[in-house]
């Protein structure tokens, strides 16, 4: 019901406690339950397209608007889009795909905390980081940073090699995540990977 077995590996793997993991079935799954607990009508997510779409679905779906940070012609995130966003009037959620599709690039981990300065809560989508390569810095270092509010920061993830079978999980604060399970209170993997 709750993904136990799977949420305390996960969270064994990535040094939490399995409080701050939220399992799913998919991509569109995690960016819903995120959505869900963080945007409503009239909030804006700020991202950098072109993106997963099952983002700007999602916030579509919880009645939010989408702007784009942007990119230049490397499809590299623009620095001073972002800041930008950050000064007009900020937007709820901010995020960030590490790596952008279809590019690879990293968007740094400095626009990681940039974006957490700002106040908004901030969805790092690694979800392909290992496109990346084994060396890629993940933002799931910043929750062991005492220099930086990690409270509105949720990095999702997802298992590969599975065969059929499809996980993606993210990875808060225990307060972020405790807001996903009360939108989306069941998990809704199958019982074969839930095992």
């Amino acid at each position: 019901r709750d993904g136990g077995a799977l949420r305390l590996a996960l969270a064994a793997t990535h040094g939490v406690g399995p409080e701050r993991v939220f399992p799913g079935t998919d991509l569109a799954d995690i960016f819903g339950a995120i959505s869900s607990a963080t945007l409503g009508p009239g909030d804006v997510m700020a991202l950098a397209e072109p993106c997963d779409p099952a983002v700007m679905h999602a916030a579509l779906v919880a009645g939010a608007s989408y702007v784009d940070i942007g990119r230049d012609a490397d499809l590299e995130m623009h620095d001073d889009g972002l800041a930008r966003v950050l000064e007009d009037g900020g937007p709820t959620v901010v995020v960030l795909s590490r790596p952008a599709i279809p590019s690879g690039t990293l968007a740094p981990l400095s626009a990681v905390r940039d974006a957490l300065a700002g106040n908004a809560a901030v969805v790092v989508d690694e979800s392909r980081l290992d496109w990346a390569g084994p060396a890629a810095p993940s933002a799931l270092s910043l929750f062991d940073a005492d220099d930086v509010d990690t409270s509105g920061l949720v990095v999702v993830r997802r298992l590969e090699g599975l065969g059929a079978a499809s996980v993606a999980y993210a990875i808060a604060e225990t307060d972020v995540a405790a807001l996903m399970w009360r939108v989306r209170p069941v998990c809704p993997l199958t019982p074969p990977v839930m095992a």
